[in-house]
């Protein structure tokens, strides 16, 4: 695999090649989020597309379940057999298709800022479950020479990390180009792992080669690196002295990780966070508001063809508050 030219703003990769294409088997499409093989941490897959954006079908032509199976495969082989908690539904990756509201170039108006958009429209569809991490193959354009972007915590809360398919860099080139075969790791893969580190809290900022918010400036074969030149993605943590087994005293360290298989479980949680139950019905609303440590409130009937049907919620899903936080709905009636 040739160098690649990297330029890296906060949480943000920004790449000179993407190439990419699959023939894994990929289940077929779901706009839900399936029901998961195990609870707890867990990274769950998403293909994305602008409400004007041409359907590649990513999630079920085996572009997305190869990239998976090859950041995996990467990965593991890196970490002596740990990948991911990678979300599973009846032993296959679950890969939820959404469809945004937004056109293309609403979404890309937002700038650097895509990638809080994209989560803040998520979580409003009801991707926000405690423990769950969002990694979205974004189907869409984006800044220009941004091929993807990342949260950062704490410096930069967030649940979803991205790549932007249809961004463009150098003199116009897309981020992803497909290919009638595709063979080995390729850059996409390395770039949405890329994004998805970041969005575990790596590389933190008591690293000892911590750079550019959230990277490493010691060598450009590490898969986090940033700086001048030619980025060649083929090492976790260069050295181990910054955040895979690097023994950094009460600094974040990836070997520790919950997302990562054979990681400690995740806290329960502590807190009631609301959501999303527009459209669901009354029975299904209250289950879900209950899973989530929240209680329901008052219920109020409103005339709608959506008869038995959730028409508004109040507080807005996403809030957090104390456990037995109660939820307010509107519900269709004749």
């Amino acid at each position: 695999m040739a160098p690649i030219a990297l330029v890296a703003g906060t949480a943000a990769l920004i790449l000179v090649a993407l190439d990419t294409s699959g023939s894994a088997a990929s289940m077929a499409r779901s706009p839900t989020d399936r029901p998961d093989d195990f609870s707890g941490a867990q990274v769950h897959l998403i293909y994305a597309l602008p409400s004007d954006g041409a359907d590649r079908a990513l999630d079920t032509d085996g572009t997305a379940a190869a990239s998976v199976s090859n950041f995996q495969g990467w990965l593991k082989g890196q970490t002596g057999g740990r990948g991911l908690k990678v979300d599973t539904s009846g032993g296959q990756v679950d890969i939820t298709f959404h469809r945004f509201t937004e056109t293309d170039a609403q979404l890309a108006a937002s700038g650097i800022n895509l990638r809080n958009t994209l989560e803040s429209k998520l979580r409003s569809a009801g991707f926000d479950a405690y423990g769950k991490l969002y990694s979205v193959y974004y189907d869409g354009t984006g800044p220009h020479d941004h091929c993807g972007g990342g949260a950062w915590p704490p410096g930069l809360p967030g649940t979803v990390s991205a790549i932007y398919l249809r961004a463009t860099f150098g003199s116009g080139s897309t981020c992803y180009d497909p290919y009638p075969s595709r063979t080995g790791l390729q850059i996409m893969d390395f770039a949405i792992l890329h994004e998805t580190l970041h969005t575990l809290g790596f590389v933190p900022s008591c690293a000892p080669h911590q750079t550019r918010a959230g990277h490493t400036s010691d060598n450009p074969t590490d898969i986090m690196w940033a700086g001048t030149g030619a980025w060649d993605p083929s090492v976790l943590d260069y050295g181990h002295d910054d955040y895979f087994n690097a023994g950094v005293p009460g600094c974040l360290d990836l070997a520790d990780s919950s997302y990562l298989e054979g990681g400690p479980p995740l806290p329960p949680e502590t807190s009631c966070r609301v959501p999303r139950v527009i459209g669901l019905t009354v029975r299904r609303a209250r289950a879900k508001i209950q899973a989530r440590d929240c209680s329901v409130g008052r219920v109020r009937k409103a005339r709608s063809r959506r008869v038995g049907r959730v028409l508004s919620q109040a507080p807005r899903p996403g809030t957090v508050g104390p456990v037995g936080l109660r939820v307010s709905l509107r519900v269709g009636r004749r």
